[in-house]
């Protein structure tokens, strides 16, 4: 990068509802997208042809798009299926590279249906039981006038 920028170059992208940073080359500026990663940045843009050495700042228009071409459809670019961070989704069955809000979306979305079906291990995330339910087991067995409800522990009416 030469001391002085050019015209054209930006120092603030906006890209997928994050702030890339500009200065830095291009391959660790898109690592601050939340769901993608170094080595998925790396294949990211040998897929879309596009030096590593330059700068985020320096791309064109047309280079971005490539980018963001193969960031929303990877596997029409023959990225393989195990690169990617969402395999075997549970609604469609479908391989995909979940980016941006998308994540925590899918996050949420995963413990909501974990709390649906009540899964041990995730018993455990939302806080039923400290190590296998022994600990609430012989706790409610103390206290009997307290009932578990959905992870945490309410009074009965009688208790008020």
């Amino acid at each position: 990068m030469s001391l002085i920028a050019g015209e054209e170059f930006q120092h603030i992208l906006r890209v997928l509802n994050t702030n890339v940073d500009g200065k830095q080359k291009i391959m660790f500026a898109l690592t601050s997208i939340k769901g993608v990663g170094r080595r998925f940045s790396n294949i990211v843009c040998k897929k879309a042809d596009i030096d590593m050495n330059k700068r985020a700042g320096e791309l064109s228009a047309e280079e971005m798009d490539r980018l963001m071409a193969v960031v929303h459809n990877p596997r029409q670019f023959k990225v393989p299926d195990w690169f990617l961070n969402r395999k075997k989704d549970y609604k469609d069955g479908r391989f995909s590279q979940v980016v941006s809000n998308a994540v925590d979306m899918k996050l949420r979305d995963d413990l909501e249906r974990l709390k649906k079906i009540r899964l041990a291990n995730n018993e455990k995330e939302m806080g039923f039981c400290d190590t296998g339910c022994s600990h609430t087991r012989s706790f409610l067995l103390l206290y009997p006038h307290l009932h578990q409800s959905f992870g945490s522990f309410v009074l009965s009416d009688d208790q008020h």
